[in-house]
């Protein structure tokens, strides 16, 4: 897709006026521009800036202002940028989706919404990412910046998952953060998580294929390539839930392990024999470390591996397998998870999810996590 940033910065430079046309022949390019190898994305990026620093650090005037005004979509996306570059242009076209009460539907501006809001809870919060999805927003909100974290965590949800979802999931990656900086006794600033809705994760009946999981594992490679690339000193930490872990043996097969330094499986829908056999050559290779859970009440973890991906993570050699049953972790005494959520349903305050702040799971992901720092 060189050709395309090639373009673009001439446009950018001597007609603006035209970019929205030549955006407008690739319709589906926001999905795509992130697939850009993230060195070749730094590099026209650095091109633009060069003669664009306004008097207040940030890009004010020349090329690289009007490479977010005019092109939001592909700059807000385009992996290997700065942080704080990609949010501009991710804010931009928010605003103007948001705007837009022809191209979105009812549902589609209120997970906007969602995602607006969140942005103005939290002060640190940076949008990594946001496009249409068939109709549907995805979106990547880190909490943090990524470029200066010394630990990056990003957060992968399940099946019949979307941005209706995103408060739960921003609260548990806000909570990560917090928890593992002051377990680890460092600045806040030190940890970024990432609540990563990049991928459509499908239905009980799309899960029993991996269609879904390699769509997703491929923009998830994109995200994690451009992490490496702006901090190459960071630990990477994936934290896959349920259909996610499939799309993570995905990730691993298709050669994505160097990508991370601690990959978590936590009631995995199943991987296939072949994401199998990468994760142990890489175990081996001692490329990452794999941590994986499920607890003895999760009825539904297994009828995901009756399925084309039906290898249980735990049964892969060299995981650290750990519990979801209740126990201690690190001189507190963690509850079981009892069934297959995610997080801790509001009428079911007994039935505590896997990322519950009571649970042994979730204390375990913390304490892991907090040693890495």
């Amino acid at each position: 897709m060189q050709p395309l940033l090639d373009d673009l910065e001439r446009l950018i430079r001597e007609d603006p006026s035209r970019v929205r046309a030549r955006l407008d022949e690739q319709p589906d390019l926001a999905q795509t521009v992130g697939l850009i190898d993230p060195a070749t994305a730094a590099e026209h990026w650095t091109q633009l800036c060069a003669p664009s620093a306004g008097t207040s650090g940030h890009w004010n005037a020349g090329p690289a202002r009007v490479a977010l005004e005019t092109a939001p979509e592909v700059y807000g996306n385009l992996n290997g940028i700065p942080a704080d570059d990609k949010d501009a242009a991710c804010r931009i076209l928010l605003e103007r989706m948001l705007a837009d009460v022809e191209q979105l539907t009812p549902a589609a501006r209120e997970q906007l919404g969602r995602v607006a809001a969140e942005l103005r809870r939290a002060a640190r919060a940076h949008l990594l990412s946001l496009f249409l999805d068939g109709g549907v927003p995805r979106a990547a909100v880190s909490f943090g910046d990524p470029d200066a974290a010394r630990l990056v965590v990003v957060l992968a949800h399940g099946i019949v998952t979307d941005l209706d979802n995103l408060p739960e999931w921003a609260r548990t990656a806000r909570r990560i953060r917090s928890q593992v900086a002051d377990a680890a006794d460092v600045p806040h600033d030190a940890v970024a998580v990432i609540a990563w809705f990049g991928y459509d994760s499908g239905t009980h009946l799309t899960a029993l294929g991996t269609s879904h999981a390699t769509v997703g594992a491929g923009r998830l490679a994109g995200l994690l390539a451009g992490i490496r690339h702006r901090a190459p000193g960071a630990h990477v930490a994936l934290v896959a839930y349920s259909y996610s872990s499939t799309m993570a043996g995905e990730l691993i097969e298709g050669g994505g392990g160097r990508l991370v330094d601690d990959l978590f499986s936590i009631a995995s829908a199943g991987i296939t024999a072949e994401a199998a056999d990468a994760i142990e050559a890489d175990l081996y290779a001692k490329v990452f470390r794999f941590h994986a859970t499920e607890s003895l009440d999760d009825g539904v973890a297994p009828l995901g591996r009756m399925s084309q991906h039906p290898i249980d993570p735990r049964a892969v050699p060299g995981a650290v397998v750990y519990e979801s049953d209740g126990g201690p972790v690190g001189g507190r005494e963690g509850i079981a998870t009892i069934g297959h959520a995610s997080h801790t349903p509001t009428d079911k305050p007994d039935e505590p999810g896997y990322f519950d702040p009571r649970a042994e799971s979730f204390l375990y992901l913390v304490a892991t996590l907090a040693e890495r720092l």
